[in-house]
């Protein structure tokens, strides 16, 4: 039988493709590269010794991106480096890959949008172009390929993701006396950042385990399903203690759609029913705990606030929070409909704030961004940008649920992280933001790697049936 994840149940790519070694399909896939590459070279590249090594680095930049960086860099760098040969010995397939060529296509809008920041605020605009903002969010697709679509591999990265989570918090601040603070009912923020940043990864951190315990093929109480709920109850209470209601309007709309994707065999009626009360029941529950109330209603205690908001008179809500987002925004909004098709380059949105004469002093003193991804693409990039970053995203999750060896943890883990990712993307700038990339790169890659791996194996089927004909 072909090997399965012992948590997810998730078979190997390269089992379930086809019962023949897929080294034989790498070899078919490497018959029109040029003479001047080495026999040895291939075999070394596609050897199990470079593969785990990459693998180890892999784990070393999940474990300590945001903590030890040193370590991270050495380890991205090598990534990189084995990446940038992957796209050379597998060009064949990379040139005919969607997300590879919305990478090409990546680095063309961003230089696009240099040459309209020459023309545009040629006071303001780079010496020379930048185009590493975006091309980093494709870091992905070098961890997706060197994942090798193994499940053990891919649950491993992700809990190392966890453990890395748990790390950067110790790492940056008196682990233990800041979650019994946190406890008691002040909002924390481990010292890293700000809490967004904290609540960032550890609420992609809890979703990964509820999903986890949602397709684990434990049945009964065992030491998996008891480090799977210690999770849940450790990312939950991180959750909880970092108070970001971006975070938690997030959450809450990624588990409410999940028993709507389980599928009829896994999910009866009976157990959505029984899903969605327990949720509902878990609100209402946290609801009751004073300092999460407070948090929640904490936007809304100046009167006409939301009167302001719904008639779209942004500048006069008085709220902190909620009036610098809005405030920003339409200044953002302004520049974009200046600037639609291209924007104008990397470092726009400061200038947005920086330029502005309608911003009040304390948001131009104290804010270089402009707390929404979506803006800030709009902004740098333009609509070219805009198209470019939620192609990828929906080309990654339209591959994903279309490739039949794509487990079911997978499937949910790639709907529920997207949406996650999206909802909160609107209220923070996370895609250019060193803990953005960081979450965006595991779990992209984590979740893409079944599916880039069965399409690699599909097309070396493809060329050794070509060959025989």
């Amino acid at each position: 039988p072909a090997p399965t994840c012992s948590v997810c149940g998730a078979r190997s790519v390269a089992t379930m493709s086809s019962e023949k070694p897929d080294r034989e399909y790498t070899l078919l896939r490497m018959t029109d590269h040029d003479s001047s590459t080495s026999d040895d070279f291939l075999r070394i590249f596609h050897g199990q010794a470079f593969g785990n090594f990459i693998f180890l680095n892999i784990l070393g930049y999940t474990l300590f991106k945001d903590s030890i960086q040193l370590i991270a860099d050495v380890c991205q760098t090598i990534i990189v480096l084995a990446t940038l040969m992957a796209f050379y010995v597998e060009r064949a397939f990379f040139t005919r890959n969607r997300i590879f060529q919305l990478l090409c296509l990546a680095l063309v809008v961003q230089s696009l949008s240099w040459v309209a920041s020459r023309q545009f605020v040629p006071d303001y605009a780079l010496k020379y172009p930048s185009v590493k903002s975006m091309a980093y969010l494709f870091f992905f697709l070098g961890l997706a390929y060197w994942l090798k679509g193994d499940p053990r591999r891919i649950v491993i990265t992700l809990l190392t993701f966890c453990l890395g989570v748990i790390f950067t918090f110790a790492y940056h601040s008196s682990f233990f006396s800041i979650v019994e603070t946190g406890l008691d009912g002040a909002r924390v923020d481990f010292n890293y950042r700000n809490a967004q940043h904290g609540s960032l990864i550890a609420g992609a951190c809890f979703l990964f385990f509820v999903l986890l315990l949602l397709t684990s093929k434990f049945r009964k109480l065992s030491l998996g399903n008891a480090g799977i709920l210690l999770g849940i109850l450790l990312f939950g209470v991180f959750s909880v203690i970092l108070q970001s209601r971006q975070s938690w309007l997030a959450i809450s709309a990624s588990l409410a759609i999940l028993p709507l994707l389980g599928g009829g065999e896994h999910w009866p009626r009976r157990k959505v029913v029984l899903t969605y009360a327990i949720l509902l029941m878990t609100m209402l529950a946290l609801y009751q705990v004073s300092f999460i109330r407070e948090r929640l209603l904490a936007g809304f205690v100046h009167q006409g606030d939301v009167h302001a908001i719904l008639t779209g008179n942004w500048n006069e809500v008085r709220d902190f929070s909620i009036g610098v987002r809005l405030k920003t925004w339409l200044e953002a909004i302004q520049w974009f409909l200046a600037h639609p098709f291209f924007g104008t380059g990397y470092g726009s949105q400061s200038l947005v704030i920086t330029l502005s004469k309608t911003l009040p002093d304390y948001i131009t003193r104290e804010f270089r961004h402009l707390h929404n991804s979506n803006m800030e693409t709009l902004v740098c990039w333009g609509v070219a940008g805009f198209l470019v970053l939620y192609g990828t995203l929906f080309s990654v999750l339209r591959q994903v649920l279309c490739c039949p060896v794509s487990s079911r943890f997978i499937k949910m883990l790639a709907i529920s992280f997207i949406l996650y990712w999206l909802i909160i993307n609107n209220f923070e700038s996370f895609f250019y933001m060193r803990s953005g990339q960081w979450v965006f790169s595991v779990f992209m890659g984590a979740i893409y790697s079944t599916a880039l791996h069965w399409e690699l194996n599909r097309l070396g089927k493809e060329g050794h049936e070509n060959l025989r004909h």
